[in-house]
Parts: C-alpha cells; sequence; structure tokens
C-alpha cells in the first residue's frame, strides 16, 4: 500500500504499461460488496435472476446498444458476481477526440483549455469507463426501485492475448453455473 495524502492507498491492478481503450479482449469480473448473492440464485446447474439480475442482464445488453465500439462476446450472471468478456474495436475514424475540446489527440501533450492529456488519450471509451457506466446504471435502477444493492468498488480485468486463452475463459464462462458449488466465488 502507499501513502497518498496522508492515507493509505492500494495500487491499481491494472496494467500500467497497457492503453485500455486498445483494441482488443478483456476478461473482466464484477462482484458484489461482501460477495451477497444479489442476483439470483443456481438450481441444477442454470441460475434463477433476482430483479436486480434481470436489471444487470438488461444494462449488459444496452452496453453494446449505446456503445458502438463494445462486442460482448460472452457473459454470465452469477449470484453474487458477473463474468464478461469485452471486445473492444478499433474506431471506425482511426482518430481519438476528447470531448469538450477541439484539437485531436495525435500524440499532443496538451488540450485546448491547456490542461495535460491522459498519457494514454481520452478515458471516455475505454474498459474503466465501460465497466463504471454499468456498474452506475445498475445502482442506478437499483436505487430507483428501491433495491438493497452494493457493487464491491474494484474489478477484475485480464487482457486476454490468444485465440486459446478465448476459448478458455469462454468455456470457464459458459460452464461457471454449473461448477457454482465448488467455485471460490461462491465463498
Amino acid at each position: 500500500m502507499n501513502l497518498f495524502n496522508f492515507r493509505y492507498r492500494i495500487p491499481s491492478v491494472h496494467n500500467p504499461f497497457w492503453n485500455y481503450r486498445s483494441p482488443g479482449l478483456y476478461f473482466v469480473t464484477i462482484c458484489t460488496k461482501f460477495r451477497v448473492p444479489y442476483f439470483g440464485s443456481i438450481t441444477n446447474g442454470h441460475i434463477e435472476l433476482s430483479p436486480i439480475g434481470k436489471i444487470v442482464e438488461f444494462e449488459l445488453d444496452k452496453t453494446t446498444k449505446i456503445r458502438n465500439n463494445v462486442v460482448l462476446d460472452e457473459w454470465a450472471i452469477m449470484p453474487n458476481h458477473v463474468h464478461v468478456i469485452i471486445r473492444i474495436l478499433p474506431p471506425t475514424d482511426g482518430v481519438a477526440t476528447h470531448r469538450g475540446a477541439s484539437l485531436q489527440y495525435r500524440g499532443t501533450t496538451k488540450q485546448k483549455n491547456n490542461q495535460p492529456f491522459n498519457r494514454f488519450g481520452p478515458q471516455s471509451e475505454n474498459l474503466q469507463a465501460i465497466v463504471r457506466g454499468f456498474k452506475s446504471e445498475v445502482k442506478k435502477w437499483t436505487n430507483l426501485y428501491g433495491l438493497e444493492f452494493r457493487w464491491q468498488m474494484r474489478y477484475y480485468d485480464h487482457i486476454i492475448r490468444d485465440d486459446s486463452e478465448l476459448k478458455k475463459i469462454q468455456w470457464y464462462i459458459r460452464n461457471n453455473a454449473r461448477v457454482w458449488k465448488s467455485d471460490s466465488m461462491n465463498r
């Protein structure tokens, strides 16, 4: 742990040398706070979604409709977590622009308002923004319906580097409900 402003701060689990806006495949696991089974229950190897689980399903489906650079390759809603493979597609125009700035990001170090750019460019269409948007929409709906619900603060991500790894992760996600009783996420 590091000290920041006299407080302990847990270092980021994300790869500091990777641009999470880059086109590619990312395996993401998002858990509920204290792993409370808000999303439903497993019966005979299948998930029976609760009302919150149905909200999660709706928001996963909506993610690809509102983000033209995202495809959800495979996903599974479990009682206390969500597994998803997120495919970030290359920009269609080849140039990323920062919202609120008229300058295009091509390695420049300053925006129009003289604020420094993040070294990886705009952060509005990266993996963190996708997950943050999904989590906040689920929380918004649960608040609107008066449902008790809390997310774990962080999430796990893994950069999928090849086809063999992709196939293993897809198999794991597809079969997660069947191995629920022996899964470490269940504890």
